[in-house]
């Protein structure tokens, strides 16, 4: 598994990445409008209990005897009684859950248990939970604890099978918004049940008997209330000890067309997009990380995000946007190829071309496809320009002559503010493109 970083906090996001991005939009057969969503994944490189966010409050809450390994970068319980890890911020109840332990049987033979925690309620306490019980065969168990709405504390549905003491277990749930959960352990699917009433609730993790080890914890989360809006809503910048990091590039304010609804009135045709991929035309939202997504947090390495530098022009690297890997050109052999690139996984994700083979329609130079700049009248330094290019995204595209203009460059997937002029939509143009735009390249 890959190790987190070391020298910045554990608990990160993977959340919406920085201005220049791929566009991208769930298959129309995706269902109803859905919210972004956010990937949390807690790799544990600083102790969490000592973990704060941007406001000085404490992300876990913590409660029960822990012990934290620098070198391993491991959370273990002392096994002398019952611990718990909550998430502080937010309460979530999509997507999925995924927990990395190792039970450890005490000497006597006694067994090791552990929980992932879902729906709690900080108040009260009531809460569900999937529990893991080493032997073999051992025990996964879907159960909840005190009371939610009309549902009582017991047992949900029990599944036997083995669990092996002493070993790295991957345990996961997930939740759809059917009412059901599915449980998972090393990637197999156990068991679907039903969980009625389906309520948001805090996140977190249990050690319940016994040593138990944890290695990773991760979540799927809702952004409005996680590290993600933080540094991509424009609203500060987030202190990290004696570190600033600075703001990141403000994703959120035309991502779902709400701004343009309260700023400029309604839209000429609601038919029409008038925002981000939040908004995409009455087709289904995206999501910011994951299959149904263009950004990849863990990309170019985990390590890469949340580092206290703004990505893109001025520090580059092979992927400065976090992009999907599909975005990035893996062998460039030509100066176009990180342009192309960039441009197929937009058309072969969502924006599938009209003429097949053909992967941006504003170009054809020097082959069909590229947008290479100092061609037909436009300028030919694109690092000189106020919109993002090619080498922005990777240094796979060299930062010299000649510069190519990818999709991102006229378009910013997460939405603008621009002038629509008289059209119904202003496809997300980064300025109003019948002057302001055109001259930006154009002599």
């Amino acid at each position: 598994m890959e190790r987190a970083r070391r020298r910045l906090p554990g608990t990160f996001p993977r959340c919406l990445a920085l201005a220049a991005a791929v566009t991208c939009a769930l298959p129309l057969q995706a269902g109803a409008m859905l919210r972004p969503t956010c990937d949390i994944a807690e790799r544990f490189s600083v102790d969490p209990r000592a973990e704060k966010d941007a406001q000085g409050r404490y992300v876990w809450f913590a409660s029960g005897p822990w012990a934290w390994d620098r070198g391993t970068t491991m959370l273990a319980s002392d096994g002398a009684a019952a611990g718990t890890f909550i998430w502080n911020s937010g309460s979530h109840f999509t997507g999925a859950l995924k927990l990395r332990l190792r039970l450890v049987d005490s000497a006597d033979g006694a067994k090791a248990r552990a929980r992932l925690i879902f729906a709690q309620d900080a108040a009260r306490g009531a809460h569900r939970w999937l529990e893991v019980v080493s032997g073999n065969p051992g025990r996964v168990t879907l159960g909840q604890t005190g009371t939610i709405g009309a549902s009582g504390p017991g047992v949900i549905q029990s599944w036997r099978t083995p669990v092996a003491a002493g070993a790295w277990l991957d345990v996961a749930l997930r939740i759809a918004g059917d009412k059901t959960v599915t449980a998972s352990l090393g990637g197999r699917n156990l068991f679907t049940a039903a969980v009625a009433p389906l309520i948001a609730g805090k996140v977190g993790f249990a050690s319940v008997a016994g040593k138990v080890e944890f290695e990773e914890f991760s979540f799927t989360a809702d952004p409005d209330s996680e590290p993600c809006v933080e540094c991509h809503a424009g609203t500060f910048s987030v202190p990290r000890g004696a570190d600033v990091y600075p703001q990141g590039q403000d994703v959120y304010a035309w991502w779902d067309g709400r701004r343009w609804d309260a700023t400029a009135g309604p839209r000429g045709d609601p038919a029409q997009q008038q925002g981000g991929h939040g908004d995409p035309a009455g087709e289904a939202a995206l999501s910011c990380a994951g299959a149904s997504s263009c950004h990849d947090m863990r990309l170019p390495r985990p390590e890469d995000h949340r580092n206290g530098t703004r990505e893109g022009r001025g520090h580059r690297s092979v992927n400065s946007f976090h992009l999907r890997e599909n975005a990035i050109v893996a062998e460039p052999a030509n100066t176009w190829d990180a342009q192309l690139a960039a441009d197929t996984f937009c058309a072969q994700q969502c924006h599938y071309a009209l003429v097949l083979g053909r992967t941006h329609r504003h170009g054809d130079y020097p082959v069909t496809g590229a947008v290479q700049l100092g061609q037909t009248g436009t300028r030919m330094y694109g690092e000189l320009l106020p919109i993002p290019v090619d080498s922005d995204a990777t240094t796979r595209a060299l930062a010299t002559t000649p510069d190519y203009a990818p999709c991102f460059s006229c378009h910013d997937p997460h939405g603008t503010g621009s002038p629509d002029g008289d059209t119904p939509s202003n496809k997300m143009l980064r300025m109003e493109w019948k002057n302001d735009l055109c001259r930006v390249c154009h002599i």
